[in-house]
C-alpha cells in the first residue's frame, strides 16, 4: 500500500511515478507530478512475457491527485502477459495528457481487461497530445520495441468501463482509440461522461461498446468521428 506520498519528477526525462509489475497495489491520498507516467503498469513484451510471466492484476487507486504527466492511469507498452483488474476511482488530474492511457503494439501481445475508471474529475489535459482517454495499438517508441521475439496473439483492450467522470479542457481527442483490423478494441463502456473544450471523439477499429449518456457540452460540428468500426450504441 502507498499511503500519502509525493512524487515530483516532471522535470526529469522518462521520469514515472509508479512502475508495477506484480500483483496487488493499492495507491491512496497521494501526489503525483511526473516528467513521464503517474502510475503505470507494465507486463513484458514479445512471445516470452506472453507465455512465461503472470499478469499484473488487482490494483486499486482513489483519492489521489495527478499534475503533469504523460498519463495518470497508464497499461503501457509493455503488456504482453496481460494488465487486468483495475480499479480508479475518486480521482483529480489536473494538467496530465491523459486520464486513462493504454498504449500497446502489434508485436508486443496481451493487452489490458477489466479496467474501471470512474467517479473522476479531469481538467486541463494538456500535457503532451492532451487525449483523455486513449486505447491504443498502435504505439511506438525507442522502449516499446528492441531484441525479442514478437508475441504470437496480437494485442487488444477489452472490457473496461469509465462512468462518471467531468472533463473541461483537452489540447487532443476528447476519445482516441486505434484498434487493429484483425484485432480491434471491444466492449469498452462509457457511462455520464462530459466533455467541455475538447476535440471530437476519434475512434478506429472498434467493437462491440457502448456510450450512454456521453454529452460534448462545447459545440463541437462532428463530435464523433469513426471508422471500421460495428456494434456500437449510442444512448443518451
Amino acid at each position: 500500500m502507498l499511503n500519502g506520498i509525493l512524487i515530483k519528477t516532471f522535470d526529469c526525462n522518462n521520469a514515472d511515478g509508479i512502475d508495477f509489475d506484480s500483483k496487488g497495489l493499492i495507491v491512496m491520498n497521494s501526489v503525483f507530478d511526473t516528467g513521464d507516467d503517474d502510475v503505470n503498469f507494465t507486463a513484458g513484451k514479445g512471445a516470452d512475457a506472453e507465455k512465461n510471466r503472470s499478469p499484473v492484476t488487482d490494483v486499486w487507486t482513489f483519492d489521489n491527485y495527478f499534475g503533469r504527466g504523460h498519463g495518470a492511469i497508464v497499461a503501457e507498452s509493455n503488456t504482453a502477459a496481460w494488465i487486468e483488474n483495475i480499479l480508479a476511482e475518486d480521482n483529480i488530474m489536473n494538467g496530465t495528457a491523459s486520464g486513462l492511457r493504454c498504449k500497446t503494439a502489434p508485436e508486443i501481445g496481451g493487452g489490458a481487461k477489466n479496467i474501471i475508471f470512474r467517479d473522476s474529475a479531469l481538467k486541463n489535459i494538456t500535457d503532451g497530445e492532451g487525449e483523455r482517454f486513449v486505447f491504443t495499438s498502435n504505439y511506438s517508441n525507442s522502449t516499446a520495441t528492441g531484441t525479442f521475439k514478437p508475441a504470437l496473439h496480437l494485442p487488444q483492450f477489452k472490457h473496461i468501463f469509465v462512468s462518471n467522470c467531468s472533463i473541461d479542457g483537452a489540447k487532443g481527442n476528447a476519445i482516441f482509440v486505434i484498434g487493429l483490423k484483425n484485432s480491434p478494441q471491444t466492449n469498452i463502456h462509457f457511462e455520464n461522461v462530459s466533455f467541455k473544450n475538447t476535440k471530437s471523439a476519434k475512434i478506429d477499429f472498434m467493437t462491440d461498446s457502448t456510450f450512454k449518456n456521453v454529452i460534448f457540452e462545447n459545440s463541437i460540428k462532428e463530435p464523433w468521428d469513426i471508422t471500421n468500426s460495428e456494434g456500437l450504441s449510442f444512448r443518451n
